[in-house]
């Protein structure tokens, strides 16, 4: 049985209301036949009637022998009883309530110490390699700038190689035409110079382009 402090508060309120029930009704009959409230020699207690200006000399009525009437006391006791034990088992269903709490509470401790040694490494972890990406970055980085260099030098060289290629090629046929023409210029003098030696010889027959097969002159 659980009661709250509310409950427990209205039945001694109650229980105290029951006790001033009597006195209060003493006050306002004054001149009316009263009730007293007569104890037995073993505890029990019985209402009578009676003038306040005769004693009083009623008997008592015997109780049951199975029986004994109830008293304000007992019916005191017992509620105390009652709350008293409404408290003990309030207070043994809050103090397992408790300890769960505590248990729940140190088993939540722990979890989240857990979590946080996970959430520190992890940190850890993320840092570490944060910072070999960071270096990698930086080496690529710089790697990237080298060859970009790299690249343009060569890229000028390369211009530079075709430019002096063009020239050579230009020079080279030049020097070619050169040869030719000193060739044909020597060849032509050659022809002459024989044909004063020679004035009754025919040097038409004869030609630069060709060659001396077998005694014989024939074209390439």
């Amino acid at each position: 049985m659980a009661l709250s402090l509310n409950e427990i508060a209205r039945l001694l309120k109650n229980l105290q209301t029951q006790e001033n029930v009597p006195a209060d009704s003493e006050k306002t009959e004054s001149q009316a036949p009263k009730r007293r409230r007569l104890c037995r020699d073993d505890g029990s207690q019985h209402w009578v009637s009676h003038d306040p200006n005769k004693p009083l000399q009623e008997k008592l009525p015997s109780p049951p022998e199975d029986q004994a009437a109830p008293t304000g006391e007992t019916n005191f006791f017992d509620i105390l009883e009652t709350l008293i034990r409404a408290a003990g088992v309030q207070s043994e269903e809050r103090s397992k309530a408790l300890s769960q709490s505590q248990e729940e509470l140190a088993i939540a401790n722990k979890r989240i110490a857990d979590l946080t040694k996970q959430l520190d490494y992890a940190r850890e972890e993320c840092d570490s390699h944060y910072a070999k990406l960071n270096l990698t970055s930086k080496d690529y980085e710089k790697c990237w700038n080298r060859s970009h260099q790299d690249k343009l030098e060569w890229e000028a060289q390369e211009k530079d190689l075709k430019r002096e290629k063009s020239q050579l090629s230009s020079a080279l046929e030049e020097a070619k035409d050169e040869i030719a023409r000193y060739f044909m210029d020597g060849f032509q003098g050659a022809i002459e110079q024989a044909s004063i030696l020679f004035p009754n010889t025919d040097f038409s027959a004869l030609d630069p382009l060709k060659i001396v097969v077998d005694g014989k002159i024939v074209s390439e």
